[in-house]
């Protein structure tokens, strides 16, 4: 009798266990589930290069320079709009949320801030450039000079903002004219020069 006893006993035990494994998995389950839910839909935080930043602005994605106004007339990625990253929230409440959204700053931790920013605010698609604006560059991707007649305070991402200029306004973007105070106008040079390690 004392071997029934013990087997009854491990039974039991064996059984107490594998309801505590069945248990464990349901509640990691429902909580995997619970995340998932609680992820807006569509929502896309990704961090790109330049191949993918190139094929999503061709498609129409609103490019956005999360820089100071000081650095986006340094040179930018061609099409994009300047939108200081401590004030994007304001602007881009008149922007499509369904619409893709690129940001980039110098190196891309400013920019990372923005896109948690836009993502909080409900856009669909917001994707960050991950070695900003000189990586860019390290990647042969074109750095221009922006149009001259940028007025960067009211950046509302309309269409005619973001739209990629041609070869011939890219080419002489870096020789744009410029008016004065004193109402003379004259050739706006642009040297930019990005120093990487290696």
């Amino acid at each position: 009798m004392t071997v029934k006893k013990a087997s009854a006993q491990s039974e039991k035990s064996s059984a107490k266990i594998t309801q505590a494994i069945i248990w464990g998995i349901v509640v990691l389950a429902v909580v995997a589930l619970g995340v998932l839910v609680s992820r807006p839909a569509g929502t896309v935080n990704k961090n790109i290069g330049r191949a993918e930043l190139e094929k999503l602005v061709s498609e129409g994605a609103l490019l956005v320079d999360v820089r100071s106004p000081a650095e986006y007339e340094m040179g930018i990625i061609s099409g994009a709009i300047n939108v200081e990253y401590t004030t994007i929230s304001g602007p881009a409440e008149k922007w499509d949320k369904s619409k893709p959204v690129i940001v980039y700053c110098a190196t891309g931790a400013r920019s990372l801030d923005a896109a948690a920013t836009l993502v909080g605010m409900g856009f669909k698609k917001v994707y960050n450039l991950t070695s900003g604006i000189q990586g860019y560059a390290a990647e042969g991707g074109s750095v221009v000079a922006p149009p001259p007649s940028t007025d960067t305070s009211a950046n509302d991402g309309s269409a005619t903002d973001t739209a990629a200029p041609d070869a011939s306004s890219t080419s002489t973007a870096s020789t744009s004219t410029a008016s004065s105070g004193s109402g003379t106008s004259g050739k706006r040079p642009v040297l930019i020069e990005f120093y990487t390690n290696g």
